[in-house]
Parts: C-alpha cells; sequence; structure tokens
C-alpha cells in the first residue's frame, strides 16, 4: 500500500490525544483500555452505554417493592459493625417517617463504615432494594452521600461494558470529560439529508449517546446513534476514496487477467449457480484486476451470500495469471473450513491449496515457506498469524 501521511487538521488534535493524558488513567488503565478499546480519546468516545439504571425512584419505604432501585433519604438508628475478622456482614438500620430499611455489608473495613454512618446522621442512599426474613435490605449500596451532595447521585446512570480492571465510575467520568474536551466541529453531513433523518450535530450525537435518558436513547436506530453510525461510514468511504486516488496515482501493478477459459469451466463445475450479484460484483473485481492499478475493495454480505466463492475466483484469476495467492482467515477454525470447502470445489482442477495456520510445528511451517518461495506453492490458505 502507498506510504499516505494526510495531515491531520489542529482542530482535531484533542480527539486523537493519548487516554493515558486524561486525568485517572494511569498506565494500567491505560493499558486495558488500549486492548479493548483503544489508546485514542476518539476511540472512548465511541465506546457506548448498554443499559441504564433508573435511579429517579424515591418512594415512601414502606411503599417500595422487592428488587426497585430507589434513592431516598433516611436518618441513622442504630449501627451493628463487626470488628476484626468479619464472621458476619455489618447492618445499619435507617429510617425516615415512611418505614425502615437496613444495610448490608460483606467484609466493609469497620473505620470506613464509621466514616458514612453515625446514629443521628441523616444520609441519602440508593441501590436495589430486597425482601430477606419480612425487612427491607439494601446490599452494599450504590450511592452515600450527604443531603447537600444529593445532586451526585445520577437520576439515570449509562452502565458500559466492562473488563477486568475497569470500572463503571471511571468509564462514566472519563466519558463525560472527553465530551466536554470535544471540538465544535463543522457540519460534513449534506445539510438536507440531515434534515430530513432528524439528525443532531455530531457533539450532540456523542452527548447524547453518552448520557441517555431512556431505553429508547441506547438503540441503534435513535437518531443521534444512527447520525454516528453514518459518520463512520462517510469517514471509511472518504479514506478508501483518498487511498484509492493516491494509489491510482502512484501504483502501477501488473494487469491480472488470468484464464478465461479456466475460470469459465470452474464456475461450470459449481453444484449450484451463482446469483446476480454474485456475478455483477465479480465483474467489477474482474475489471479492478484488469486495470494496471492494485486493486483496493471491501466486500460486505450478509452470512451466506457467498462472499467466499467470489474471493476465490479472483484468487484463481491470478493463480492462472502465473502469481502466487493467499485467502486470510481470523481464525483457524475459519480457515480449517475454508480449506476443506475449496479444497472439494477444486479436487477436479490441477491446483491445490496449502493450509497455514500459526498451531503448525515448526518443521511444517519451514516447509510450506520454502514451497512459497521457490513457487512451488501457488495457493495458500491460513490466519493472519503464520
Amino acid at each position: 500500500m502507498a506510504n499516505l501521511n494526510f495531515n491531520r487538521p489542529e482542530i482535531l488534535f484533542p480527539c486523537f490525544a493519548q487516554l493515558i493524558s486524561l486525568q485517572g488513567i494511569g498506565p494500567r488503565t491505560a493499558d486495558i483500555l488500549a486492548k479493548k478499546i483503544g489508546s485514542f480519546v476518539i476511540d472512548l468516545a465511541f465506546y457506548f452505554p448498554v443499559s441504564l439504571i433508573d435511579r429517579s425512584a424515591s418512594p415512601e419505604i414502606n411503599d417500595i417493592t422487592d428488587g426497585q432501585i430507589v434513592t431516598v433519604s433516611i436518618t441513622i438508628r442504630s449501627l451493628d459493625i463487626p470488628m476484626g475478622r468479619q464472621s458476619r456482614p455489618a447492618r445499619i438500620v435507617g429510617e425516615n417517617e415512611t418505614g425502615s430499611i437496613e444495610l448490608i455489608y460483606f467484609r466493609a473495613k469497620a473505620d470506613y463504615l464509621k466514616s458514612l454512618y453515625a446514629v443521628g446522621k441523616t444520609v441519602i442512599i440508593s441501590g436495589r432494594v430486597d425482601f430477606f426474613n419480612q425487612k427491607k435490605q439494601i446490599t452494599h449500596p450504590d450511592y452515600v452521600v450527604t443531603p447537600e451532595q444529593r445532586s451526585s447521585i445520577p437520576a439515570i446512570e449509562p452502565i458500559y461494558p466492562l473488563s477486568a480492571g475497569l470500572r463503571q465510575s471511571l468509564l462514566r467520568k472519563t466519558s463525560q470529560t472527553i465530551i466536554q474536551k470535544m471540538p465544535e466541529l463543522p457540519e460534513w453531513i449534506d445539510k438536507n439529508l440531515k434534515q430530513q433523518q432528524k439528525w443532531p450535530d455530531f457533539k450532540s450525537a456523542l452527548t447524547q449517546s453518552h448520557s441517555p435518558n431512556t431505553q429508547a436513547d441506547l438503540e441503534l436506530d435513535s437518531p443521534h446513534r444512527r447520525r454516528l453510525a453514518f459518520d463512520e461510514l462517510l469517514a471509511n468511504q472518504l479514506a478508501l476514496c483518498l487511498i484509492r486516488s493516491r494509489q491510482s496515482n502512484a501504483d502501477v501493478s501488473e494487469p491480472v487477467t488470468g484464464d478465461e477459459h479456466f475460470i469459465e469451466k470452474f464456475v461450470s463445475s459449481l453444484p449450484y449457480s451463482m446469483t446476480s450479484a454474485q456475478i455483477r460484483v465479480l465483474n467489477e473485481i474482474t475489471d479492478d484486476q484488469s486495470a494496471p492499478i492494485r486493486m483496493l475493495r471491501l466486500l460486505q454480505g450478509d452470512v451466506g451470500s457467498g462472499k467466499t466463492l467470489v474471493a476465490l475466483i479472483a484468487l484463481l484469476r491470478a493463480i492462472t495469471s502465473g502469481k502466487q495467492a493467499a485467502l486470510l482467515a481470523p481464525t483457524e477454525i475459519l480457515s480449517k473450513q475454508h480449506f476443506k470447502n475449496i479444497t472439494e470445489l477444486l479436487k477436479d482442477f490441477d491446483i491445490d491449496p496449502v493450509l497455514l495456520i500459526g498451531s503448525m510445528t515448526q518443521k511444517q511451517k519451514h516447509g510450506i515457506h520454502e514451497g512459497l518461495k521457490s513457487g512451488r506453492i501457488l495457493f495458500v490458505i491460513g490466519t493472519h498469524a503464520r
């Protein structure tokens, strides 16, 4: 591929800052995020919540239902906090004029609990209420704050997908920081299309995606998520156009015409007929291969739509042009499936594909590598990791 060096506008610098530059993200967290999400601010900006917790309910305690998530004000009436090695849970009883509720903690440090609770102290708690022995209980409340800090408890709380080492609080706080830092970008979507689809601007779409108020706000077909999906698709297509333009000017390639008689014979041998869509896209690929520039093409289709067959025919065109060809798959299982199916399709032809995957022995790999170097092997099927 051509060595492309597109200049990034300064207005986009905040989007491509390293996540480790943000407050609260150290090297360990940055490494976890890099493996799961990415290393840049824009990567986390597109890491959206998948559900939400509604903490807006503040009912009378006697009216709370089993399993309900509530936010209520209580005054502490008793503390039962075991010291030392805790063989039993800590129990804190609080009440208001509408009833009483019990807070349960397992293996919590006594000093920590005493810093939160004291007899006669009024606190705001938020969490899931469960009924046990006719008592209303919250095990490890999600929030415990003073009445003055009530506004710090979100009425609607987004929930992000997690992995080991990540916390909801970190993702929520960092996502809000990122949205604040996100620049106000000029609109790049056609004005009429944006109005027709009722799409918000880019920054508003990000804000709505990270601050859902209802379950509908999480749906992929919501206006703000559709807007961001279109942005991603448009950006990918524009990038491909730029690369294709650079290649058309710089990358001269030998045309791949292949043996048309061989291709026709192979297609005729198939136990099924190709669809009109397969034929159409194959003709487009053939035109690309026949041109004196390097082909750059993404073939998309539903599972079972016949993408592999189209790719195989393109590979056969290269092989019958005197070149070597490789079909790469993301997993060994898929590589083995392709190898088995393609070998069966080519059983009556003088082309023998070879399987090359990471689980092979070094001796097996060496033999295939040598066959590829010498030109004895024309067609290899394997994984990206050799």
